[in-house]
């Protein structure tokens, strides 16, 4: 059962090209609930591997921002920072017992991201070795 609804969202979701923002819309996984997460952890497990995959998450709320960059989420003149898009374009990192050990939100975006995806604001790097 896994195996057909995760290879079905590969193929209605594979590259994220979407016109707009509204396209996108369905697809948007928070991560508490991701079916993409819980599809990566089965395998991982399943496989005794690592699993890279990504997946289009919902955008920080200022608060978030705020948290995870340690700091005012604001620009110099004060004002809030709006998101660019409606979700963000996350990759996670899961262990072979199925359990997620990073998440990435892209940062350098396609021109087919433009649309639909708030870019991330840090860099990665990551050992799973």
């Amino acid at each position: 059962m896994m195996e057909s609804f995760f290879s079905e969202s590969v193929r209605r979701v594979a590259g994220y090209v979407f016109p707009n923002a509204e396209s996108i819309t369905p697809f948007v996984e928070h991560p508490d609930k991701s079916p993409s997460r819980q599809a990566c952890a089965e395998i991982a497990q399943r496989l005794k591997c690592y699993v890279v995959a990504g997946y289009p998450a919902p955008t920080l709320t200022p608060e978030e921002s705020k948290e995870q960059a340690g700091s005012d989420a604001s620009d110099p003149a004060g004002e809030s920072k709006k998101p660019e898009g409606i979700a963000r374009n996350n990759a996670i990192v899961v262990d072979p017992n199925g359990e997620v050990v990073h998440e990435y939100t892209k940062t350098n975006m396609f021109e087919a991201d433009l649309p639909w995806a708030q870019p991330g604001e840090f860099g990665v790097e990551y050992d799973i070795s």
